[in-house]
């Protein structure tokens, strides 16, 4: 599990002040709980987080309530994924933490998920060395092979 921060200055936030405790406690557990990876994008059982955070699960009407008051801040996908959208933005410090996003984006999140986080990021100006796995070119056809790539017809 990375270590994330939380920054103190939540709690002045009108946004987040203006939640109930319940909706706060939500997005703190999606921002830090043990399944969260350096892209905080990561599976998780809607129905669990309900309970870890005293709703009474999935189809608890407050739940459903708090996520969309969280609509603009996360994403749940239907693939089981919850992505926190800022995330990222708060814990880069280092490029080797982009890094660690990367590998994130590679092996463990879908192609299409993973896309959508890198592309939100770069509008926000992290640009994560991602590749995507579908796409990749291993060696580009106009790439001027070294001699020792090359196979000898002599052998």
């Amino acid at each position: 599990m990375p270590y994330s921060s939380i920054d103190r200055m939540i709690w002045d936030d009108p946004w987040f002040r203006s939640l109930p405790a319940r909706t706060k406690l939500l997005w703190l557990y999606a921002w830090s709980n043990s399944r969260v990876n350096p892209a905080c994008c990561y599976r998780i059982v809607l129905d669990d987080m309900a309970r870890a955070t005293g709703f009474d699960g999935q189809g608890d009407p407050d739940f459903d309530t708090a996520l969309e008051a969280l609509a603009d801040h996360m994403t749940y996908f239907p693939a089981g994924y919850l992505w926190v959208h800022g995330f990222v933005h708060h814990q880069t410090g280092s490029p080797h933490y982009l890094q660690g996003v990367k590998k994130c984006l590679e092996r463990e999140l879908p192609p299409e998920i993973a896309r959508r986080v890198m592309e939100h990021n770069a509008q926000r100006g992290i640009f994560i060395p991602y590749e995507d796995r579908i796409h990749t070119v291993v060696k580009p056809a106009d790439t001027v092979l070294a001699a020792a790539d090359t196979v000898s017809s002599t052998s």
